[in-house]
C-alpha cells in the first residue's frame, strides 16, 4: 500500500513530498528475505518510467521506521521524504516503489512495483515572485561600495 503523496515544495520544477509504504508481500506473506532494498522511480502520469533515469531514492531493509513485532500489516513500515528535479517539460509524475533482490538472488531491480497516484507540481506564484524579486534586488551596501570603488577609480587616473 503506498499514500497518496503531494508536492510539498513550491517552487516550479521540484518536487518534495513524502510517500509510505509497506514491506513486501509474497502471497499474502511477508516476505523481505530476498530483498536488498526498495529503489523509487519517477514515472509519467501512466506509470511508465522515464528512460535512463536513475531511482530518486534507495531505501534498505535497516531504514524500516515502524517495524514491529506483528510486521504483516504495516502499511507505513517505511517512510521516505524525497526532494527531486522534474524532467524537463514535465509537471505531474507518479511514483514506483520497487523491490531490489540481494545479489544471492540475481541483484537485479524488480520490473515492476505499486505506483502512487499522480503527483502535480505544485507552484505557489507569490513565493516565485518574492524569490525572484529577491534574487534580482541589490543590497544597498553593495551599490554603496561600488560607487566608492569607482570612485577611486577615478581619483586613480
Amino acid at each position: 500500500m503506498l499514500t497518496s503523496p503531494k508536492d510539498l515544495d513550491p517552487q516550479v520544477g521540484i518536487i518534495l513530498t513524502e510517500i509510505e509504504f509497506g514491506p513486501n508481500m509474497v502471497d499474502g506473506v511477508l516476505d523481505e528475505s530476498y530483498i536488498e532494498m526498495y529503489s523509487i522511480f519517477i514515472t509519467d502520469d501512466m506509470g511508465v518510467r522515464f528512460p535512463d533515469l536513475m531511482p530518486i531514492k534507495n531505501v534498505t531493509i535497516e531504514e524500516r521506521v515502524n517495524a514491529t513485532k506483528t510486521p504483516c500489516c504495516e502499511g507505513n513500515r517505511y517512510v521516505v521524504r524525497p526532494t527531486f528535479s522534474l524532467p524537463e517539460n514535465v509537471t505531474k509524475v507518479r511514483l514506483e516503489v520497487v523491490p531490489v533482490l540481494k545479489e544471492s538472488n540475481g541483484g537485479t531491480v524488480v520490473p515492476a512495483g505499486p505506483v502512487t497516484v499522480v503527483i502535480l507540481d505544485w507552484e505557489d506564484k507569490a513565493f516565485a515572485r518574492a524569490s525572484e524579486a529577491w534574487r534580482h534586488r541589490v543590497h544597498p551596501l553593495i551599490l554603496l561600495i561600488l560607487c566608492l570603488c569607482s570612485s577611486l577609480v577615478v581619483g586613480v587616473t
